[in-house]
């Protein structure tokens, strides 16, 4: 949804998902007004569109979606994620377009490419994914965590909670490890 300037009035307001759960997590406005949504969702019918991945494989899936600044088309719809559960926090686009995601798997199959890391190290990894301007391919794609530490419920457990892009060019993530 979208409220005019003076929080008087919805300019407009719109459903996005399927026939099962859908989670929206994060929205970030691209500098030419596009709108970019991400979350999770276990629909295996959500609207994909010019999408990387257009196909639901785990439990839970993440999601990405432009939308136009009307809210009147989808400009592309993705999952993201693998055979597991994939949920996602944090948003970034870039002056381009490109879209940096990041969350949590427990997905042992991720399209990793330009990887940090090439595999999943504990019960749940976190997650670091780069998306091309049209959604249709991963720029980069990679796991982010620790392995197991004995005598713990969330042994190898880490996940990204949100992600910020710096002026210098790098990636700043934020998250929980419960990883040695």
């Amino acid at each position: 949804a979208r409220v005019n300037a003076a929080g008087t009035a919805l300019d407009f307001s719109t459903l996005l998902g399927g026939t099962d759960e859908d989670f929206g997590q994060r929205i970030a406005l691209g500098g030419d007004g596009l709108v970019y949504v991400l979350g999770s969702t276990n629909s295996r019918d959500f609207p994909v569109r010019n999408a990387a991945n257009g196909r639901g494989h785990g439990d839970y899936d993440g999601f990405l979606v432009k939308i136009d600044p009307e809210a009147s088309r989808l400009l592309y719809a993705t999952y993201v994620g693998g055979d597991g559960e994939d949920h996602l926090a944090g948003l970034a686009v870039t002056a381009t377009g490109e879209v940096w995601i990041a969350g949590l798997t427990t997905s042992s199959d991720l399209p990793v490419t330009g990887s940090y890391q090439d595999h999943l190290a504990g019960v749940k990894d976190a997650l670091l994914a780069k998306l091309s301007a049209d959604g249709a391919h991963w720029l980069a794609m990679s796991y982010f965590g620790g392995s197991q530490t004995a005598n713990h419920s969330e042994v190898g457990a880490d996940w990204c909670t949100d992600l910020s892009l710096g002026t210098d060019g790098k990636i700043y993530l934020t998250g929980e490890t419960y990883s040695s």
